[in-house]
């Protein structure tokens, strides 16, 4: 295998560090979709290329992105920008339409205070069957 397909995650920060990047996040359809959202002074705190290459790595299970990106009160939303077409033959994002309502986080990281990991996961995502995913294909956004 080629160093280049086993390649996971690129840096944190592109957003700062990389013009390009810098660009697409800071641009003006990005402000008008957060101040959609109703965010009033939105910050960027963190940016990574994650690469999902055939028959590399683990299967991606089921989540919320908030397990990873939790506060107190809810203030943090994660955005992606697809930099390559994502169909349903290169493994495009699934979800379970109104996953999303209720108590929105069901499970997320918290620090343990005894011995062990650092971090423990407290939670359970709930069950769904497959027949309830419904695929996203997205074509790409950022053109290098």
């Amino acid at each position: 295998m080629e160093k280049k397909q086993a390649l996971n995650k690129v840096g944190y920060a592109l957003h700062w560090w990389h013009p390009i990047f810098k660009k697409h996040t800071f641009s003006q359809k990005v402000k008008d979709l957060m101040k959609t959202l109703q965010y009033k002074d939105p910050v960027v705190v963190q940016s990574m290329l994650i690469f999902k290459k055939p028959k590399i790595g683990e299967i991606v299970r089921p989540h919320q992105d908030s397990t990873f990106l939790y506060s107190e009160p809810p203030t943090c939303i994660g955005l992606w920008f697809p930099l390559e077409d994502a169909t349903l033959e290169n493994g495009c994002l699934w979800y379970v339409p109104g996953s999303h309502k209720g108590d929105p986080v069901y499970q997320r990281f918290v620090r343990n205070e005894g011995e062990g990991p650092r971090l423990v996961m407290e939670g359970k995502l709930p069950e769904f069957s497959d027949e309830e995913y419904v695929p996203v294909p997205a074509k790409k956004v950022i053109v290098f």
